[in-house]
């Protein structure tokens, strides 16, 4: 504590969060805690060998408890402690562990930057105490702007650093990790890199319930996280959450939810990288889950309700098949065939061939897509055979037209 002391105010009384926490509990002989706005746990004063089990949890954890929160705001308390710039007292709720309370927010001007709970375990607080208590929520605004003000130095660090491992030249493995460490990142043994895309901008205030929602799903540690526009990037340890079959769909339920509470037209999408130990590797990891947001796009039937880089099968080659073909200017013989008699004779045998293909060559089932009688099927595909010089009874020749068919597909979305 400094020495110089105002003895009718709080400000110069203490230098830490720590400290004015001990300080407002000695005040008024309560157990005390101090969170930011996002009931994490920044700092607590002591207590008594008897003190509730959401007291505890909280210590524990270092945030108030799930249910904690879900009660008080079905309750309305966490909306009148939002909007009040008075204490709030607050019934105990001992099914949830809660004992008696009163709170108070604490406030810059219009913003709210945490919160004061006391827990009146063996006294009710009078007039006095509670004026002391908005006292101190006064003093404690400065220190958690200042607290804020640090945090949100160190975020833009973290992000400059993340940004250039993924965007930039790569850097040997452990340069990344020595660096990490320097500015005090713990980075996982096995990682993923994650993304989540919207059709529009993602706002501040939906990345903050995104960093909150995404790696509490997936149980995972998110170290290092940066947003760019339509997209929020995290470099997520490897879990068994992620590896479940379950993560994709619980991950879709997820987003869906968000954009709906936060009206966003067109959605979100999510996607992961492979799994890597190699930090080396970060911008490949990068580039891998960008791949799979561009497929999800292009193929939304096929690709659409996968996750994972590990999941696209052959289409992970689409892009790179694409720009080859591209870049040679190629275009498969046989297609070009079909494609100037349809283009001549107004038929569309190009289609049909693609339906046949796509339907694993399952006569019926293409026919039943193209709403075509078998026979007639039958007789577009010998037209086929002819024209496009095709052995439809030849798997090469039929995996070779298929990619070749997506390839173009891919590079037509893409533009």
């Amino acid at each position: 504590m400094k020495n110089n002391r105002k003895q009718d105010g709080w400000d110069d009384r203490y230098d830490s969060l720590e400290e004015l926490a001990d300080g407002v509990s000695e005040r008024l002989g309560c157990p005390v805690t101090i969170e930011d706005a996002g009931n994490r746990l920044l700092a607590y004063s002591t207590h008594s060998g008897s003190t509730d089990s959401a007291r505890i949890a909280t210590i524990i954890s270092r945030r108030v408890p799930e249910q904690v929160i879900g009660s008080l705001s079905q309750e309305g308390i966490m909306s009148r402690l939002a909007q009040s710039d008075e204490p709030v007292r607050i019934p105990a709720i001992p099914s949830i562990g809660l004992g008696r309370r009163t709170a108070i927010a604490i406030r810059k001007n219009s913003t709210l930057l945490g919160y004061i709970w006391v827990l009146e375990e063996s006294r009710t607080l009078d007039e006095s105490g509670l004026a002391s208590l908005k006292q101190a929520a006064g003093a404690a605004a400065g220190k958690l702007e200042r607290h804020y003000t640090k945090k949100r130095k160190e975020l833009e660090r973290r992000q400059d650093f993340f940004w250039q491992l993924l965007t930039g030249e790569s850097r040997p493995d452990e340069r990344v990790r020595a660096e990490a460490e320097k500015l005090g990142v713990t980075l996982p043994g096995t990682y993923r890199i994650a993304i989540v895309q919207g059709a529009t901008r993602l706002e501040e205030v939906l990345g903050k319930q995104l960093n909150e929602a995404l790696p509490s799903l997936w149980k995972a540690r998110a170290p290092l996280s940066a947003s760019g526009g339509r997209e929020w990037i995290w470099l997520l340890e490897e879990t068994e959450q992620i590896r479940t079959a379950a993560a994709a769909d619980a991950t879709a339920a997820c987003l869906r939810s968000l954009a709906d509470r936060y009206g966003l037209q067109g959605g979100m999408s999510a996607a992961l990288s492979t799994a890597s130990s190699d930090y080396s590797q970060l911008g490949s990891g990068y580039r891998e889950a960008q791949t799979v947001l561009q497929l999800k796009a292009g193929f939304p039937e096929q690709v659409g309700p996968l996750f994972a880089y590990d999941d696209l099968g052959h289409y992970r080659w689409l892009p790179y098949l694409a720009e080859q073909n591209r870049q040679a200017r190629y275009t498969n013989p046989c297609l070009e065939r079909l494609r100037a008699y349809d283009a001549e004779h107004h038929s569309s045998l190009l289609e049909t061939l693609a339906v046949f293909l796509a339907k694993d060559c399952n006569g019926k089932e293409a026919a039943e897509a193209l709403h075509l009688h078998a026979n007639s099927l039958n007789y577009r595909l010998k037209r086929i055979a002819e024209i496009g010089r095709i052995r439809l009874d030849s798997m090469d020749q039929k995996v070779t037209l298929y990619l070749d068919l997506q390839a173009e597909a891919f590079l037509k979305r893409s533009k």
